[in-house]
């Protein structure tokens, strides 16, 4: 009976211990996603008072050193940076679309913008609030089906067409991290040259804004796969996306409306 009791109690230890462990952890990551949140509004602010005294009236106006200052903020930024955009109180914050394009590396090809201009940034901004609300769930299912074709062109020495494929797999940007990392796990080395540059920051200059960084490679070109799965194991909480939140169909967006016909033709 004594032995049931101690067991007993053995367990009832455990379990209030494990509680307090879930409660502790649970306090701890509303209270880092407080501070994130709180630290990309003092970026943001700066980002507009800046915006405002030096560059407002200028062609690139909003694209400046202080928007890079938002961009070192990461992909956890992310959500913060698409509810700027849909809500758009500055009137500028279409410009936070080149933040969203420098964190994630996602690109869209000429033929995904509305009427084939490339250079609207309005619609670029709408491009990727459409696709982080929705478009990006197709993701997993469009890096399997690129790769598969190019594996097959690179076989069939069709390397013309094998590089037209990878340019699209890199233009998915780093929401296909954790599928890449599955298959360099699995032992296929030409992933990593993928993961490097997906992994690496572009920019900050404005005249030449798909430089790399050199203090902002993750994951070298020859890097191996332990060093990759390494580099994986300690950020991948960081650059793993949110699931896509499920709205009901003509649901508002958080700037009050829905996404416009134009804003969601097939902008992958």
């Amino acid at each position: 009976m004594s032995s049931n009791k101690t067991h007993s109690d053995r367990m009832l230890i455990a379990f209030g211990f494990a509680l307090c462990c879930v409660a502790y952890l649970a306090h701890s990551l509303t209270q880092d996603r407080a501070e994130l949140r709180a630290l990309f509004d003092d970026k943001y602010q700066a980002w507009v008072e800046y915006t405002e005294t030096h560059d407002r009236l200028s062609s690139q106006a909003g694209i400046n050193g202080a928007l890079y200052d938002i961009i070192g903020l990461g992909p956890p930024v992310i959500p913060y940076i698409i509810e700027k955009i849909e809500q758009n109180a500055y009137g500028l914050d279409f410009q936070l679309g080149h933040a969203v394009e420098r964190i994630t590396n996602k690109f869209f090809a000429i033929d995904d913008f509305p009427g084939g201009k490339p250079r609207d940034a309005h619609a670029k901004a709408r491009m990727y609030v459409e696709w982080w609300r929705v478009r990006r769930r197709q993701t997993p299912e469009l890096f399997e089906g690129y790769c598969a074709e190019w594996k097959s062109l690179e076989n069939a020495g069709k390397e013309g067409e094998a590089q037209e494929r990878l340019i699209m797999i890199k233009r998915l940007g780093i929401g296909i991290l954790p599928q890449l990392m599955a298959k360099i796990e699995a032992g296929e080395q030409e992933f990593i040259s993928i993961a490097s540059w997906l992994t690496t920051t572009r920019g900050p200059t404005v005249l030449s804004p798909a430089a790399p960084d050199p203090s902002k490679v993750r994951i070298r070109e020859d890097a191996t796969i332990s060093e990759c799965l390494a580099w994986w194991a300690v950020n991948k909480e960081e650059w793993t996306f949110p699931p896509v939140e499920v709205r009901e169909p003509g649901a508002e967006s958080a700037s009050g409306r829905a996404p416009a016909e134009s804003e969601t033709d097939d902008a992958q």
